[in-house]
């Protein structure tokens, strides 16, 4: 059209300023003509689908809860996230501690966007995955409970309430609260009665002590976490014992006054010293602790004034005296407390004794009174020896040999020392490996899973421990020898989807490892660390919670997505792409760069534009980018004698601000001295450019470094991604681009069809 125009304008002989106006008119009807095959990309794609603001850059802004470029996908609630990158050192768990309303699915479950609904990972629950689920609703022998909910309703076995509060899974962390006498994860299990080994000698009952000085009100005990029913301070003896025996976790007491003439458990004078042996449970048991809010002081003041006191005394700790200054001393009770007495197998899932018997001497033990005699306790604690009454046992435990082939025999107790990895009283028994636990009571204020209190337990109380093998059986969220690892989830999908820890398109990594992969905004790595003090309550978590590190192309929390091209919205304007330039001086040896922490093969000094640029396209960090030469340079760096040159990095497909190339010349060499005494290279970003003193002054008069300032978004805002396959669905009026704002054959519906815009990359 230009030859034709040309020679019509020859022809018709037209004045000078005719052919100016013909100029402006023609212009005048290209722009139109444009505009008429850009309409259809003006206003906002599908009005924003009725759920969101149109913009002035021609962008949907979207209403709560609706996302995506046309606002047509309904985004999934929010939770804290179970796994993540740390944004700081120690700091992870987006939504936790931030202040932020975390991320979708909390990183345990794919989003269905038609209708925002969340579909879990197997073991969590919640409209947004953000808690455990409790199996089987604990049997309906417990109640379900976060570790924040347990602190707050319980205490822990010496009575003491604990705050777990602030820590990232206090509302996320469930787990069955068991009722007596239950337990295991899911509450699947029951306690078997325990007892003195009726054959070990030498050991003594629990005796706790206390006086209380009040007169009026009442007397409440804590024991195990639970009260005592009230006991008013005018009670016997016989009142006080009946009082404890009613709480859930005392057998029997014997309770006596001193002096034995005082008639009330409370009062200013004389002092009583109240003595209670727990006849009936063995071993170290935990304090009786008094609750002083129902007792009032000879003034009538309510408790906490300053003559009302109640002091207890155990494990010998402490001496207390009576009105005739006689001493009375606690005690620790040393006898054992074993399941079955440590004569008899558990039966764990009914509760019951089986007691031993022996088959090489006959020697069996049947239910006793507690003191090895015969009695109601169905606890294996009454031996009886074949060759009758006044006989001793002839032999340990043990089905075929003693103490079944994996322990030693005390022949003094006739008891049997197991071997590491083998425990019960005949030794026949797998001990499960320990790990710490997922749920329990915290152990001090906002500390509930630590190593260094003594809180391994089997199976990480997420499991079920097999005595017969000593293997755990976890539950669907947990895996590792001793349930101690969370399981990385897999897409959702039909026949033939894959089921592997992150669709087997990432890594599944531990919280710790995780860090180690984050990065920064604009890419760079993040240098953070989490969870390297395996005694910091708050990072517990460092080596247990598991999460997926998706490979290049995938993402989601499954790595079950595929992701879209990013690129810029090309309706803003006044933004471009990053450069960055590259200087080297050398005559010898090779190079590396690196990017966003992949790195490339040695580079040869005096390699080309396009080999650089091939090295650098390897990087799985790295998409399209064009290299170029300042000048009429041909290799990478110049020489001694050779005028000073640049690389010139243009990024495409990587956009925003972008961290710098990382050059490494310890490999170059000069020809002078063969090594890297005057060889050296260096990367310039940001306005940045070499200078004078490199002696590159030259480079002043135009060939600089450029900041990114472009956006990096699916499908550039203007299409939607299907993330079953990874392509762009453009709207009308847009299509592939250059990663320029031109057109070109990345996928990313960032050109505006029908523009004026050339594509400027390669």
């Amino acid at each position: 059209t230009g030859a034709k125009t040309g020679s019509l304008q020859k022809g018709l002989n037209l004045e000078p300023r005719y052919r100016r106006r013909m100029r402006y008119c023609a212009r005048l009807t290209a722009r139109l003509l444009l505009a008429g095959l850009a309409r259809v990309s003006a206003g906002c794609p599908n009005h924003c689908s009725g759920h969101g603001n149109c913009n002035i850059w021609s962008a949907c802004e979207c209403w709560t809860p609706w996302g995506g470029a046309d606002c047509s996908e309904h985004s999934c609630p929010r939770g804290t996230a179970w796994a993540d990158e740390a944004t700081a050192i120690d700091v992870a768990h987006q939504g936790s501690v931030d202040g932020s309303i975390g991320v979708e699915c909390s990183n345990r479950g794919v989003c269905d966007r038609t209708k925002g609904t969340c579909h879990c990972q197997p073991g969590f629950e919640g409209n947004a995955c953000q808690r455990i689920e409790c199996p089987l609703n604990c049997h309906f022998r417990g109640k379900c409970s976060t570790i924040q909910q347990f602190a707050q309703e319980s205490m822990d076995l010496n009575s003491v309430q604990y705050t777990y509060e602030d820590t990232w899974d206090a509302q996320m962390m469930t787990g069955c609260v068991c009722e007596h006498p239950f337990f295991g994860y899911d509450c699947s299990l029951r306690l078997c009665p325990t007892g003195d080994d009726p054959l070990t000698e030498g050991q003594v009952n629990e005796v706790q002590l206390f006086t209380c000085d009040a007169t009026g009100g009442s007397l409440v005990f804590f024991y195990r976490g639970k009260p005592t029913v009230n006991i008013p301070v005018s009670s016997s003896s016989g009142a006080v014992k009946a009082a404890l025996e009613s709480h859930p976790d005392i057998s029997e007491v014997v309770v006596t006054f001193n002096p034995t003439d005082v008639a009330s458990v409370c009062q200013a004078s004389p002092t009583n010293v109240v003595r209670v042996e727990f006849t009936q449970d063995f071993g170290s048991l935990p304090p009786l602790v008094p609750y002083l809010a129902k007792l009032s002081s000879p003034g009538g003041s309510p408790g906490g004034g300053t003559a009302v006191a109640v002091t207890v005394s155990r494990g010998g700790e402490s001496v207390l005296y009576d009105s005739n200054s006689l001493g009375y001393h606690s005690t620790s009770g040393s006898k054992e407390a074993e399941a079955c007495s440590g004569r008899g197998y558990c039966d764990r899932y009914d509760g019951e004794c089986e007691c031993f018997t022996s088959r090489e001497t006959g020697d069996t033990y049947a239910s006793s009174d507690g003191y090895g005699g015969l009695g109601g306790r169905e606890d294996c604690g009454a031996p009886v020896p074949a060759l009758g009454g006044g006989a001793r046992i002839r032999a340990c435990p043990g089905d075929l040999v003693s103490c079944s082939g994996h322990g030693a025999c005390n022949t003094t107790s006739m008891t049997c020392e197991c071997w590491q990895g083998y425990e019960s009283g005949d030794c026949s028994q797998r001990a499960c490996p320990l790990a710490r636990p997922w749920f329990a009571y915290p152990t001090a204020d906002e500390e509930a899973h630590s190593f260094a209190k003594g809180q391994a337990v089997p199976c990480a109380n997420a499991g079920i421990c097999d005595q017969g093998t000593g293997t755990c059986t976890c539950a669907n969220w947990v895996t590792g020898a001793a349930c101690e690892h969370m399981v990385c989830g897999a897409g959702e999908g039909g026949p033939g989807a894959p089921t592997s820890p992150c669709s087997g398109h990432g890594r599944c990594l531990s919280q710790s490892e995780l860090a180690l992969e984050a990065t920064r905004s604009n890419g760079g790595p993040a240098n953070f660390t989490y969870g390297l003090d395996p005694s910091k309550a708050s990072t517990w978590d460092g080596a247990s919670v598991m999460g997926c590190k998706c490979d290049r192309g995938f993402e989601g929390a499954f790595c079950s997505e595929r992701a879209c091209p990013l690129g810029d919205d090309p309706n803003t304007r006044g933004q471009a792409n990053e450069r960055q330039l590259i200087r080297c001086e050398a005559e010898g040896g090779t190079f590396t760069l690196a990017f966003r922490g992949a790195s490339t093969g040695a580079i040869a000094f005096d390699a080309s534009a396009l080999e650089v640029e091939a090295a650098l396209e390897l990087l799985p960090s790295v998409g399209d980018l064009s290299v170029a030469f300042s000048g009429a340079a041909t290799k990478a760096c110049f020489g001694g004698y050779d005028p000073c040159s640049v690389m010139v990095v243009q990024f495409q497909t990587e956009h925003g601000d972008l961290p710098s190339l990382r050059a490494d010349g310890e490999e170059l060499t000069d020809a002078v001295m063969g090594a890297s005494a005057t060889s050296g290279i260096a990367v310039y970003q940001n306005g940045a450019a070499p200078g004078a003193a490199e002696n590159c002054a030259f480079l002043d008069q135009g060939v600089t470094s450029v900041r990114g300032t472009t956006e990096s978004l699916a499908c550039s805002r203007r299409g939607l991604c299907d993330r079953g396959t990874g392509l762009c669905k453009c709207f009308a009026g847009y299509g592939p681009s250059d990663g320029l704002g031109g057109a070109g054959a990345i996928m990313d519906c960032g050109f505006v069809l029908g523009s004026d815009r050339a594509g400027s990359g390669d």
